[in-house]
């Protein structure tokens, strides 16, 4: 018990970014009245180059175990039960540990089903979901593909790259900053903290072609 939580928060795709935000706003004094030895948390809410811009996480310190009555998997599951009660959201909350497999995020399996059909993925994607919602002590199951986004892929003339002198990783961080944004600081203001992103204004409204004449 390293008396850590993490929550996920994940709205409709297509949610505004500042929808979200209020929505992690409107969690603050929850999570201060459910959480026993609660000492701070931490939130990010809306789009950067990871996470898509309807969803948040949250990552919470509370004190160490001989302080406290609960333990950490305890105060996840009745957060969790109070905090779905928010219509339109789910929120996933776990105790996390570093020493479970896949590091510190606290999902101890993974599993991946690879190939080019994504009808076909979303298909199995759901069906196994349903089967490790079934196996006892799974408490969470969630798939890693947001299911309605649209996605197009793009790929790269190496060879024409490669005379250009430009690299890949060159060209894919440039496309990550035009579509999805690049995080470039910080900005802090009466003890709030808010990411400086840099992306391409309209970014959302861009077709492949504009993105190819770029």
């Amino acid at each position: 018990d390293e008396g850590r939580l993490s929550i996920s928060l994940e709205e409709a795709v297509g949610t505004a970014p500042q929808f979200v935000n209020n929505t992690v706003i409107s969690t603050e004094e929850i999570i201060r009245r459910e959480t026993p030895g609660l000492i701070h948390w931490t939130s990010s809410a809306g789009l950067t180059g990871w996470r898509a811009g309807h969803k948040a996480n949250y990552d919470l310190k509370l004190v160490p175990r001989s302080q406290r009555e609960e333990s950490s998997e305890d105060i996840a599951a009745h957060l969790g039960e109070i905090l779905n009660r928010i219509p339109g959201t789910t929120f996933r909350v776990r105790s996390r540990s570093t020493s479970m497999v896949g590091g510190s995020s606290g999902e101890s399996v993974r599993i991946d089903i690879r190939g080019y059909d994504f009808k076909t993925a979303e298909m199995l994607g759901n069906r196994v979901k349903e089967i490790c919602e079934g196996v006892r002590g799974v408490t969470d199951a969630k798939l890693s593909r947001d299911l309605g986004m649209p996605e197009n892929r793009i790929y790269i003339d190496r060879e024409k790259a490669g005379k250009m002198k430009v690299s890949v990783q060159t060209i894919a961080t440039a496309l990550r900053t035009m579509l999805a944004g690049s995080e470039a600081g910080y900005y802090r203001e009466h003890g709030e903290e808010y990411v400086i992103l840099v992306q391409v204004k309209g970014a959302k409204e861009l077709g492949t072609d504009d993105i190819l004449d770029m």
